[in-house]
């Protein structure tokens, strides 16, 4: 089976998130994807919401989307929350399963940056998201056997989302209104 990986703080998770997945199972690119909020990306700074709200918002996110999983794996592994540590372990729980990372084209022109990112192909492949970003051919070489995925732009981001909420513009068309509910609940972003 195909499994792709889909890594993120989520912090919300937002229909730039959603989309992409649904697109990319309708287009069966693969027939399962795993969702992983991440509890704590080491090239970021701290999320503003504590990994159990992500998670939560995620679940409640992809609660209604066919052949989609959310795990909390990497809230039991050491930190900081490396990828090759996460897909070694995925793996390993998994070994008869081809797995695909889906990254957007912002993210992989910083590959190089990932911690070991030269091992990351003993894992998996990739699903390459496209985001807006022109990637340079030098850039591509690394994804020379990526699946580079035609899904349309929404050109929206958790940052973005966070400040709306700051300023009280409704974020509704744009996140689950039961991830709305949470953000509400545990008074996010405000």
């Amino acid at each position: 089976m195909n499994i792709a990986i889909y890594g993120g703080g989520f912090d919300p998770v937002h229909i730039g998130h959603i989309f992409p997945v649904q697109y990319i199972l309708d287009k069966k690119y693969v027939e399962k994807v795993i969702i992983i909020p991440t509890y704590r990306q080491p090239l970021k700074e701290e999320y503003s919401t504590p990994f159990g709200i992500r998670l939560r918002m995620v679940v409640e996110a992809f609660r209604k989307i066919d052949n989609v999983i959310v795990s909390d794996i990497e809230s039991r592994m050491p930190l900081p929350s490396y990828t090759i540590y996460t897909l070694k372990k995925l793996k390993e729980e998994h070994k008869n399963e081809n797995f695909y990372l889906i990254v957007g084209d912002d993210e992989a022109k910083n590959i190089k940056k990932w911690h070991r990112y030269d091992e990351l192909k003993k894992y998996t492949n990739f699903i390459i998201l496209r985001r807006g970003y022109e990637m340079s051919e030098k850039e591509k070489e690394f994804f020379k056997d990526a699946l580079f995925c035609d899904n349309p732009l929404i050109d929206i981001s958790s940052s973005l989302l966070r400040d709306y909420i700051r300023k009280g513009i409704r974020v509704d068309h744009l996140i689950p209104n039961n991830v709305v509910d949470i953000i509400k609940t545990e008074k996010l972003y405000i």
